[in-house]
Parts: C-alpha cells; structure tokens; sequence
C-alpha cells in the first residue's frame, strides 16, 4: 500500500484552487490561460502525487514534481495522438480528476494530521 507523507493545508489549498480555476480557463484570455494551462500541466500532478515518494532534497524534490507531470502530460498527448481521438480538454480534465483526487486522499487519509496542521495555524 501507497505511505503517503502527511498533506500541509497551504499546498493542498494551493493545488485545489489552481484545479479550480482550470474549471474557468476557457473564459480567460490567452495569456493568462495559456500560463495557467501550462503550468497546471507540468506542476500540478508532479507535486499532487509526489509526497507518494517521500522527499529528501528540495532540489529533487522539484525536478521529480516536473518530470512527474511532464511525463503525464507527454503520455496523454501521445495515448490520444496514437488513438486519433485528440481532445485537449479530456486530457486537462484526466489530469485534474488525478491532482484533485490525490490530494483529496492524502487529505482524508492523513485527517488527523491535517487538523492538527490547521488548528496551529489559527
């Protein structure tokens, strides 16, 4: 079974509310839309499922995260080129049910953890 380190509320917080403006992307401009896209992509699931790996060094920590999700995003891109069915929106929407769902289950699985992470922080 997976160990998953335990969840601090500020990067879950973060992850969740960037899942939620990829909700809305489609009503941004192309700039601002263009970042958050791209940036969602390769960080997002990266740092949503790393914690699964544990973390030594910052530094690794990193170029693990964006590997992560440059890896997801290479193999949806390649599963949907190599099927002919090329749909840019059920790729982002995969990769959000994985980052909201991990970070959902690290949340529920580590509660106590993270009550107590919220109560010190008040």
């Amino acid at each position: 079974m997976l160990r998953a380190e335990r969840l601090h509320p500020a990067p879950a917080a973060a992850l969740l509310i960037a899942s939620a403006l990829m909700c809305f992307a489609d009503d941004m401009s192309s700039g601002p839309r263009a970042a958050l896209v791209v940036g969602y992509l390769l960080l997002a699931p990266g740092y949503a499922v790393l914690p699964f790996f544990g973390r030594e060094h910052w530094l690794l920590h990193a170029l693990l995260a964006l590997s992560f999700g440059m890896a997801l995003a290479v193999g949806i891109a390649t599963a949907m080129s190599e099927t002919g069915w090329w749909r840019v929106q059920v790729g982002v929407s995969a990769t959000w049910v994985l980052v909201v769902g991990a970070v959902v289950w690290r949340s529920w699985r580590n509660r106590s953890a993270v009550a107590l992470l919220v109560r010190r922080v008040r």
